[in-house]
């Protein structure tokens, strides 16, 4: 904390405004203006030769000189780039077509199950023989223990046995019961089924499991379960879990009235009000929305959640459950505000959900009241139909206005008296709303965190029934279910392999709520460590031209034929980490084309957006062409030989897994040290006279199949060596990489030929040099093995903040540490265009080229252009437009192993306040 007095409010350093310098005194007379001035064109200056000479942008702005830009412009010029049309209909249908098929198969691996449930849980079935001590278990204290099994990629690399299945019970059940026994012996013939719909069906099923309705779960393949930190199993109640409450209950809008009025603080009754509202909160999943009306003398409802009903996402249930949670008692009973409130809650849902759900009212009451039934019956109409379970508390209560106003409504009453348990006479709501389905459609959850360990999925699940009995009843056995992880949708959207197309595209998935469960905003589907999946509206991610068309709405009125609309939009651009740095104010002007349709027997939508204009727009959606430009694909490429060449390769270009490559690569890797004064830190595994790459998980034509494949391995690199070096590999992982791609890496390792010579020539040295791409290819000079196997280039900081700057401008970011090992660094990072596209407005980069500092090195650097900020009277910072400090006087004399916090995203007028 200093008392500075500020001298200098704001001195651009770079006519776009990039970083702004200030200079604060504690003496007016310290520093003038006219050396502020000075410093910050010194600055300036220093930065524009950094970008041309050090980074080696080139192009126009760097006086044509060698560099990224350069490399593309002298290919237009040499007319390597051609005019082309992409027919989006024809590629959606690809793509749905292969949806269609993994959906397919994924029921039918579920409806096999449900019919071995079936038929294994029916009177006079055959039955395995033993004790619980004879089948396999998921713990090993329980039954006959955990089977024996090996790594198996296909599961993260889990422990698994293909051969048998496993069966568990949550600690609230008594596991040496004879009924919980007899379910575990009959389930056991599952397995039979389980092991063929890998072999016959889909071999690239995930978990397949059974519930009972009395919570045995059977899942294949078998696996020990998790342990908690004191050593014991995590209990696993299958009940409560998001696929079994959708297939048992379906999808549902609830609303819960409970009673609040002075007589609720009699014999415990508010407690057990409390007690079974926050229990039909638990037990809602995340395909629910749900709410709370708490009423007395007057209704009301939550204060986050004012007007309507929200998905019943973790977050929300817990802000539900302390809402119930704080009631009082107190005040009188007016039955009518209180369903008034609930069927406004539901109107100002409907329109936004799908059309395969319940409405639910839970009515909690101790009390008599005015009745509401005219209200209920104006307001409750054929489209809600809503399904409303009374329960009356205590002795005292008038039962007769809530026993009928359940009758009418398809509901069940029940009463529970003060010394009653309530929740076990409210067991019949579920099983109500589980007979009451009965569904033979699969139902599939929204995306949740898988609890056996594969990250983001989604689960397609089933109830199972009996045969009618004499009265026709069918009773609930449980649920059969079925994993998608969203990898595995990501590589079907890959199927088309859109990134060779070399055209700006992109795809997303919505379910019947326009909820994205893939977008390119949205959180990533790739990580297995993710947090609580946040429900994202297809409106937000796409913006407000998107909604001004209710686009929305017209995607999920589509059928299986495909939609198409044409918008001019202008999309905000990042600073970097949005989540810190906001926007940069600047918009970004597109045409888009979007392309929709149902994928067919599903509950979910696929649109495809393709930048671009549609060359034909009178016709038919199906026939639409969208122009496009894309680069040749030149005939051959020559080596790099160290003279002036307008483009060329540099042989080898390695995958960055420089530490697993074979032997015949040691010649162009090395080890840092002291003695050679690199700049790279010491002991850093890096390559020599070659560089390296690395494609992000989206490139692979398969990203599920190259997650499935980590952690790499030495031949798995090979193969990946053997493609950058001839464009094609046998039994690669992720399937393949795009041709295109090839090309653009072959082109981009000649770059390495002028980021060497800057190594030796240029007057500012760096620790990394690289370029990313906008298809998710990265190359790095010199290559360094990237410890995070998830690397995507758009993501990075560095990336985006090069994208949001006007092209020509220096963008740098915030300190941060860095991801190749190096410490604490910044970046100054340049935008690339497609060559011949310089001078063009609203022209999306390429890609974006990146140079590292060592954040203590900049600050050096810093501090020569600008002496009188070193002294005690005078301090000086370079600030970002998001307000953080880029580099400041200490930092020349920055730790190397200095915490994070205490360089990165420094908010400047808070660190000065």
């Amino acid at each position: 904390m200093h008392n500075w007095k500020m001298v200098e409010l704001r001195i651009s350093v770079t006519c776009q405004q990039v970083v702004l310098l200030f200079a604060l005194s504690t003496c007016v007379l310290a520093i003038d203006q006219a050396t502020v001035n000075s410093y910050a064109a010194a600055i300036s200056s220093f930065l524009d030769t950094t970008r041309c000479e050090s980074l080696r942008a080139g192009g126009s702005t760097c006086g044509g000189s060698s560099g990224a830009q350069t490399l593309f412009n002298n290919l237009h010029n040499s007319g390597n780039y051609e005019s082309f049309y992409v027919n989006g209909a024809h590629i959606l249908s690809s793509i749905a077509s292969n949806f269609e098929d993994l959906f397919r198969k994924k029921e039918t691996v579920i409806d096999n199950i449900a019919t071995a449930a079936r038929n294994s849980l029916a009177a006079g079935a055959e039955v395995s023989q033993g004790d619980l001590n004879t089948f396999y278990s998921a713990e090993t204290g329980m039954g006959a223990g955990v089977p024996s099994g090996v790594a198996d990629p296909n599961f993260n690399n889990k422990v698994v046995s293909t051969a048998h299945s496993v069966f568990t019970v949550p600690n609230s059940v008594n596991a040496n019961s004879a009924e919980i026994a007899d379910v575990v012996r009959r389930t056991y013939n599952l397995d039979d089924t389980f092991i063929s719909n890998v072999a016959n069906v889909d071999s690239d099923t995930k978990w397949q499991y059974f519930a009972s309705q009395n919570a045995v779960t059977r899942v294949y393949p078998g696996f020990e379960w998790d342990r908690s930190c004191d050593g014991s199993y995590s209990d696993y109640d299958p009940r409560i879990r998001p696929w079994f409450v959708l297939a048992s209950s379906g999808p549902k809008d609830i609303v819960i009235l409970i009673d609040k009025s002075g007589s609720m603080g009699q014999y415990g009754r508010m407690d057990k009000a409390i007690e079974a509202a926050q229990a039909v909160i638990s037990t809602s999943s995340a395909n629910d929305y749900i709410s709370v009306v708490q009423f007395s003398s007057t209704a009301g409802t939550p204060a986050c959640f004012p007007s309507r009903l929200v998905r019943a996402t973790s977050d929300n249930k817990q802000a539900l459950k302390d809402f119930v949670g704080d009631l009082r008692p107190s005040g009188g009973t007016d039955f009518q505000s209180a369903f008034t409130k609930a069927f406004d809650l539901i109107d100002s849902t409907r329109g936004t959900r799908g059309t395969n759900c319940q409405t639910v009212i839970v009515f909690l009451t101790d009390g008599d009241a005015e009745d509401p039934s005219s209200i209920i019956s104006a307001r409750n109409t054929q489209d809600i139909g809503a399904t409303i379970f009374s329960f009356t508390l205590g002795s005292g209560a008038s039962v007769a206005v809530p026993s009928r106003i359940a009758e009418e409504n398809n509901g069940l009453y029940s009463h529970i008296d003060d010394n009653g348990d309530l929740l076990t006479e409210m067991a019949f709501y579920y099983k109500y709303l589980a007979y009451g389905i009965q569904s033979t459609v699969t139902q599939w959850t929204a995306p949740y965190i898988d609890s056996w360990g594969l990250g983001l999925m989604i689960t397609g699940a089933k109830g199972v029934y009996s045969e009618a009995d004499s009265n026709g009843y069918h009773t609930f056995l449980g649920v059969a279910a079925a994993d998608v992880v969203l990898p595995q949708l990501l590589s079907v959207v890959q199927s088309y392999n859109l990134e060779s197309m070399a055209v700006t595209t992109y795809s997303f998935i919505v379910n019947e709520d326009g909820e994205a469960l893939v977008h390119p905003l949205q959180k990533s589907a790739l990580s297995t460590t993710v947090g609580e999946p946040i429900y994202t509206s297809i409106d937000e991610l796409e913006g407000s031209e998107f909604q001004a068309e209710d686009m929305r709405s017209l995607i999920l009125g589509t059928g299986t034929s495909i939609g198409g609309r044409q918008l001019q939009v202008n999309r905000a651009l990042p600073r970097g980490d949005i989540s810190k740095e906001g926007l940069t104010g600047n918009s970004y002007a597109q045409n888009l084309v979007y392309f929709y349709q149902r994928i067919a027997t599903t509950p979910f939508f696929i649109g495809l957006v393709i930048d671009g204009v549609v060359s034909n727009p009178g016709s038919s959606v199906a026939a639409w062409n969208v122009a496009a430009r894309k680069l040749k694909q030149l005939d051959t490429i020559p080596l790099c030989n160290g003279t002036s060449q307008q483009w060329c390769k540099k042989q080898p270009q390695l995958y960055h897994r420089i530490d697993l490559s074979p032997t015949d690569t040691s010649p162009f890797v090395k080890t840092v040290t002291s003695a050679m004064g690199a700049n790279q830190p010491d002991g850093a595994l890096i390559t020599e006279n070659a560089v390296g790459w690395v494609a992000a998980p989206t490139l692979f034509s398969s990203p599920e199949g190259y997650l499935s494949s980590l952690p790499l391995t030495a031949n798995q690199v090979l193969r990946l060596n053997e493609w950058a070096s001839t464009g094609t590999a046998t039994n690669m992982i992720g399937g393949n990489l795009p041709s295109s791609s090839h090309q653009v890496l072959m082109l981009a390792s000649g770059l390495a030929e002028s980021w060497q010579e800057a190594e030796t020539s240029a007057s500012t040295k760096g620790i990394w040099t690289y370029v990313g791409f906008s298809d998710g290819l990265a190359l790095l000079y010199p290559g360094t093995p990237i410890s995070n196997e998830f690397y995507d280039p758009r993501a990075r900081s560095w990336y985006l903040r090069g994208v949001a700057e006007d092209f020509g401008a220096s963008a740098l970011s915030t300190p941060y540490l860095d991801a190749f090992g190096a410490g604490a660094v910044l970046t100054l990072s340049s935008s690339i265009r497609e060559g011949g596209q310089e001078a063009a407005s609203g022209v999306y980069p390429i890609g974006v080229a990146g140079f590292d500092f060592s954040v203590t090195q900049f600050a050096s650097a810093i501090g020569s252009l600008s002496p009188d900020c070193s002294s005690s009277t005078v301090a000086c910072y370079l600030v970002d437009r998001s307000g953080y400090i880029v580099s400041k006087e200490s930092f020349a004399s920055l730790s190397s192993n200095a915490d994070e916090n205490s360089y990165s995203y420094l908010f400047f007028w808070r660190y000065i306040d």
